[in-house]
């Protein structure tokens, strides 16, 4: 690996998030086709997300590989993990509550009706069945996958270009996670955006990453729950 030096190799990481950022926009914007077929059968979503999920995780422990460091480098440390994971509980049941109460409610009031459709997600909550697949889903898609994804695309950019950088990671990369949801409507990309935001806020208060991962599941753990008593 000493063929390419450790600078370079965080460069070209920054242009390897760019592009999994540019991916994931294509498909929300150009072909929702796909992502509407994809969305509307857990099978396939599963399969889709597990396997997407996986991919970006070998990328992630590459890109480190190269630059010489590891995933403590990005925050995934055991050190007090209890606190860690507990704090991160926590901050999901806040986050959760904040954003039905007031989040949701805001954007709702601010957008025209028609905004808020997209796809029907209510057939996919109809199999008790089920549930382990979404918890699944929700702690290794939306925990691990989502949150070291996001946190390695921060410290990419705040090692290469510093403060601003980082700025520009946080921005854009709220604005792209909500872009890549909406397929849900779009309600729901804006406050996925939002929720995106607060998540590094979360992850930024100690460099934890597990805090983040720990507060994305139980948010999505908690939204899962209640989509099956409701459905």
């Amino acid at each position: 690996m000493e063929w390419l030096s450790r600078s370079r190799a965080r460069s070209l990481s920054v242009i390897v998030v760019l592009l999994i950022w540019a991916q994931g926009a294509y498909f929300s914007l150009i072909d929702q086709a796909m992502v509407q077929n994809i969305a509307g059968s857990l099978p396939r979503l599963a399969l889709f997300v597990s396997g997407h999920g996986l991919v970006i995780a070998l990328i992630i422990a590459g890109m480190l590989r190269l630059s010489r460091e590891t995933f403590g480098s990005i925050g995934f440390t055991s050190q007090k993990l209890a606190r860690q994971l507990g704090i991160g509980t926590l901050f999901g049941f806040a986050l959760f509550i904040v954003h039905q109460l007031l989040i949701a409610p805001v954007i709702d009031a601010l957008l025209p009706t028609s905004a808020t459709q997209g796809v029907d997600l209510s057939l996919l909550f109809d199999n008790g069945y089920q549930y382990p697949i979404w918890i699944f889903l929700a702690v290794f898609k939306g925990g691990l996958v989502e949150e070291g994804m996001r946190v390695f695309g921060l410290t990419r950019f705040e090692k290469v270009f510093g403060r601003p950088g980082l700025m520009f990671a946080i921005v854009v990369g709220s604005i792209v996670f909500g872009v890549n949801h909406l397929y849900q409507g779009v309600d729901s990309a804006i406050g996925t955006g939002v929720q995106a935001l607060l998540f590094i806020l979360i992850y930024l208060r100690r460099r934890r990453t597990l805090e983040a991962v720990a507060a994305h599941a139980v948010y999505d753990i908690i939204g899962i729950t209640i989509a099956y008593l409701i459905y």
